[in-house]
């Protein structure tokens, strides 16, 4: 039990020094103590936790021009069809009410979940405000918008920590085949424009990350990718392993074939992470039942509502409490007549 402790507790370290730009910056005493907590509530399978998520992701606008064959965005059969339209973005004040009520405990805030976060018109505003109350902000992005030098300046003016970027590839050829609709050209552009900007504003922030994955069609470009950020002056260049498998099966929600329990809960995601919708809406993972957040023609299942509630309230609610009992013993959620209206029922997590 101490060895499993121990070794989770050193994955742990080494995960948050390797983004030390995202998680060490803005360090206080009581973001530490928030974080213990969360810590030991999951450490003797708490099912009520007296803080905050660690890492809060807000899905400030989940609209996506690209249709990545991968994504819920390419409207694929494996994917229920989704409801997600250009003017479903956050509105800064809610997010305001937001920032407000985690400052000072929540460590990291995610501008992202299943959208271009760059189509949100706040996006440097929200970032600016964050950073303001003491909050780390990051994003993923495409990268493949129009952007203006103003809107560039802005959000490197902001405050925001961290962006990564897609770079699938070196030419549009390779580009295209997985970042459907998008322009390799337009994400050079402004790579090279943000390094230039943040060089002339005579800032180190944001860190600028290239995410690369590899297929095998664009495996032989790699050194191209390589050589362009160096040449750049990119601060982080990722390689990743491609897959050509839509997210959503490894994830899928599924009747479980086998009963999983363990020594301490199988699921981090409800005691130091949390996602909130671009309406308010709070779901406990960013994997597990993904496609259900926009879909068309099925219910959303939802912990509450932040329109309505505080997170913490939402965070220690019968939902969460819940949810919480399942990750430690699946058996119990296995049981229940309604189990599939669970959100972690049929999980990977929880049942394989």
């Amino acid at each position: 039990m101490l060895r499993i402790i121990f070794h989770r507790l050193i994955k742990s370290i080494k995960y948050l020094l390797r983004r030390k730009e995202i998680f060490v910056r803005n360090i206080s005493f009581l973001k530490v103590w928030n974080a213990a907590k969360c810590f030991m509530a999951y450490l003797f399978k708490r099912t009520s936790v007296s803080a905050y998520p660690v890492l809060l992701k807000i899905d400030v606008s989940p609209f996506c021009h690209l249709r990545c064959p991968v994504c819920l965005h390419a409207a694929s059969p494996a994917v229920p069809k989704q409801n997600i339209r250009r003017d479903m973005q956050m509105g800064m004040p809610l997010f305001k009410k937001l920032v407000n009520e985690i400052a000072g405990k929540t460590w990291v805030l995610s501008l992202q979940h299943l959208g271009e976060p760059l189509f949100n018109k706040d996006l440097a505003k929200m970032c600016a405000y964050a950073h303001k109350k003491g909050l780390n902000t990051f994003f993923v992005s495409n990268m493949s918008v129009k952007l203006t030098d103003t809107q560039i300046k802005e959000i490197i003016q902001s405050g925001v920590n961290w962006i990564s970027i897609a770079l699938d590839g070196f030419s549009q050829e390779t580009y295209g085949k997985t970042r459907v609709g998008g322009s390799i050209n337009l994400v050079k552009t402004n790579i090279e424009k943000f390094l230039a900007l943040r060089r002339e504003l005579n800032t180190k922030t944001p860190f600028i990350e290239v995410q690369s994955l590899l297929f095998e069609h664009n495996r032989h470009e790699k050194h191209k990718v390589l050589r362009y950020c160096q040449e750049i002056g990119v601060d982080k260049l990722t390689f990743k392993r491609g897959s050509e498998k839509p997210w959503i099966k490894p994830h899928k929600s599924g009747k479980p074939s086998a009963l999983r329990k363990r020594r301490l809960p199988l699921c981090f995601w409800p005691y130091f992470s949390g996602v909130i919708l671009y309406d308010g809406d709070v779901v406990p993972c960013c994997w597990h039942r993904h496609d259900n957040a926009y879909a068309a023609d099925k219910k959303r299942i939802s912990m509450g509502s932040v329109l309505k509630n505080r997170l913490i309230d939402i965070y220690n609610n019968r939902r969460y409490r819940e949810l919480r009992s399942y990750c430690s013993d699946p058996k119990l959620l296995a049981a229940k007549k309604d189990a599939n209206m669970n959100y972690c029922y049929g999980c990977r997590r929880l049942f394989n």
